[in-house]
């Protein structure tokens, strides 16, 4: 079988082996080794690309990127406001094309303005360079060629620049394919492990520092631990923190540790100067925070025994907005039950994505190795596509049901219109606090929140207002618009919101006061409780 003239072979064979050495941790692949063992399940190099490998982020040649190329794409279609919208994302292009980026590159990306296929590869350069190429050697007899008609050209021979380097331009000279430029992350963990965790805070530390990161990403981390649960690691009391790089030629990170004194990790300012230090240490073109500890819903998280203090729902995004970032690319927690509303309505303009549990979270949480080895070897590494393998890698790493949920929060604005929408056809439908009641009764419960999802179709199931009906499907549609990823049973689709068994007025006013403003929930809530 012949291989099409943009698959390099020997590229994507080193690629895949690299991929493999990140996540396996069985055995040292090799080019070789990875072709015989494609060979053993009768796949050539080409055909496992086309049926597994760009679905895993690998890329078919070395001139292009998947992230880098959905990118441009995606600030080509912000630029020209393509169905009336500036504001697409990473997430909605691949909504919209399902299937392999450099697909779509093959078929549209490449005889479009302003596209590349990476950053080390540029289309329009080398038309250009093509069209001077074609004059000065007078090509079919003209020396006028311009880019556009060379653009034309290579559609009609079905080459684009990438296929036409690969075959012929190399070899003719006239260009030179620049060095990929791969943006920098930084991947932030603030752990607050000064309680009953502390054991497991210091085996995800571990499992940061095992972990064999690219050049391109640093991992910090902030660990406060506890006195009395754990005397591993030196039995150390106070406060580190640690920078973890790339080690050449090593299966670990790198670690530079510096100490600090005991830290109230439940303080406000206090994680304010984590991000502060984490991200002007490391200078990444993305960066991402992650909350460990307990969770608690509306309640917020990171418990200090120490201090007797936590950070609340909204004290995260006053952290961050009080900060020198001002705001971050992502923001996961490894937390329990922080997948809720309440949570991404506070972080709605601090962050970009939101990952988090509608559940409890195991004690051993988020698998650090897994998750790092896999990213640093990504193709996708957009905000987006970190929270895909976080998702991923979680569920991956246990063999019980987990919930975990990567939210776009660009489209929480739709869920909060749809659920106003909600409550104002409510008051007009007819439709009885009883049937609210009995939805939320039905709906799938963790601890005092109910997955947003399950309980609008559990109103569908119950109305008898078609009305009430399609407003329900409107929250529903949203709420699967804003879920990037998720893992769970299937009553778990990605968003709860805080419904506990009894009244609550405190919330209405207090926790809870400005997202039942946004929503006019207020008499939702009510209808229900008194129910």
């Amino acid at each position: 079988m012949a291989t099409d003239s943009w698959f390099d072979t020997t590229s994507y064979l080193a690629a895949k082996a690299a991929k493999l050495n990140a996540t396996s941790g069985v055995m040292t692949w090799t080019a070789a080794s990875v072709q015989k063992a494609f060979a053993a399940v009768g796949l050539t190099a080409e055909e496992h690309y086309n049926l597994y490998g760009w679905k895993e982020g690998l890329s078919p040649n070395t001139y292009f990127n998947q992230s880098e190329y959905i990118a441009s794409k995606v600030a080509k279609l912000n630029s020209e406001a393509y169905a009336g919208r500036t504001d697409w994302t990473s997430a909605d292009f691949q909504t919209l094309w399902s299937g392999d980026p450099f697909r779509h590159y093959l078929q549209y990306g490449a005889y479009e303005s302003g596209i590349n296929p990476s950053s080390g590869f540029n289309d329009a350069t080398y038309y250009a360079a093509k069209a001077t190429h074609m004059n000065a050697v007078a090509y079919g007899g003209r020396t006028d060629w311009t880019s556009s008609e060379v653009s034309a050209f290579f559609q009609q021979c079905g080459l684009t620049p990438i296929s036409h380097y690969m075959q012929y331009g190399k070899n003719e000279g006239f260009y030179t394919p620049g060095t990929t430029t791969t943006s920098t992350w930084a991947i932030n963990a603030y752990m607050c492990a000064d309680n009953n965790l502390e054991a497991y805070g210091l085996a995800d530390a571990g499992e940061m520092k095992s972990a064999s990161l690219a050049e391109n990403i640093t991992v910090t981390y902030q660990l406060d631990r506890a006195e009395g649960y754990s005397t591993a690691d030196g039995d150390w009391t106070n406060t580190q923190r640690v920078v973890l790089t790339e080690a050449a030629g090593a299966s670990q990170s790198s670690a530079v540790t510096t100490s600090l004194a005991e830290t109230d990790m439940g303080s406000v300012s206090t994680l304010t100067q984590y991000i502060n230090w984490s991200t002007s240490t490391t200078d990444a073109d993305y960066d991402a925070l992650i909350l460990w500890d307990h969770g608690g819903g509306v309640s917020g998280c990171c418990w200090d025994d120490s201090s007797g203090n936590n950070l609340s729902v909204r004290d995260i995004s006053t952290a961050i907005e009080s900060s020198s970032a001002k705001h971050l690319d992502l923001v996961a927690f490894d937390c329990c039950e922080m997948g809720i509303l309440d949570q991404a309505y506070a972080l709605r303009n601090d962050t970009d994505v939101m990952v988090a549990s509608e559940d409890d979270i195991p004690e051993d949480g988020y698998d650090y190795n897994g998750l790092l080895s896999t990213f640093s070897q990504s193709s996708d590494q957009t905000s987006s596509g970190l929270a895909k393998v976080m998702v991923e890698t979680y569920d991956e790493s246990y063999t019980e049901t987990v919930t975990l949920s990567a939210l776009d929060l660009s489209k929480i604005g739709a869920v909060i219109s749809a659920m106003s929408n909600f409550d104002t056809v409510w008051d007009s439908s007819g439709v009885s606090a009883s049937v609210l009641a009995q939805a939320e009764t039905a709906s799938q419960r963790y601890a005092d929140n109910i997955d947003l999802v399950d309980f609008m179709e559990n109103v569908v199931t119950l109305s008898s207002s078609s009305a009430l009906d399609n407003a329900a499907q409107r929250v529903i549609t949203a709420v699967e618009g804003m879920v990037i990823a998720s893992c769970g049973g299937s009553d778990a689709h990605g968003l709860t919101i805080y419904m506990p068994d009894s009244a609550d007025s405190s919330y209405l006013s207090g926790t809870g006061a400005s997202l039942v403003a946004a929503t006019g929930w207020s008499d939702i809530y009510s209808a229900i409780w008194s129910a």
